[in-house]
């Protein structure tokens, strides 16, 4: 037999990899891992008065921050933002949600009148 290295097995657990029974291992046998309470139901409206920041308008609309600085600038819909500082620009929650529902509200027509009118309407 010659003294060449093996190939290690790709199985075989090295260094950082955990065992296949830690990974297998239910919450229930570990009493430190805390199981996470389930997240709030989207339907649930913010508490009144509720505020985000320009990056927490834009997680929310799920767009980007240049996104939403074009909505700022070109749409007028578009709900007008109020400072808490010199650079801090904030909305309301409820005014981005109302804008959501228009836009969801104004394309609903707009498809209906296209589907009562025909392409030519």
């Amino acid at each position: 037999m010659t003294n060449q290295p093996t190939k290690p097995d790709a199985a075989k657990r090295r260094p950082g990899r955990p065992r296949k029974q830690d990974l297998m291992q239910s919450e229930d046998d570990d009493p430190s891992i805390e199981i996470p309470s389930p997240p709030p139901d989207p339907t649930t409206p913010f508490p009144e008065g509720a505020y985000v920041d320009r990056k927490g308008a834009a997680k929310l609309l799920g767009r980007s921050l240049s996104t939403l600085a074009w909505l700022e600038q070109h749409d007028p819909d578009f709900p007008a933002p109020f400072t808490l500082g010199r650079n801090n620009f904030m909305y309301f929650v409820s005014d981005l949600w109302a804008f959501v529902i228009k836009k969801r509200n104004d394309a609903l027509a707009k498809k209906q009148k296209q589907i009562r009118g025909g392409p030519n309407q």
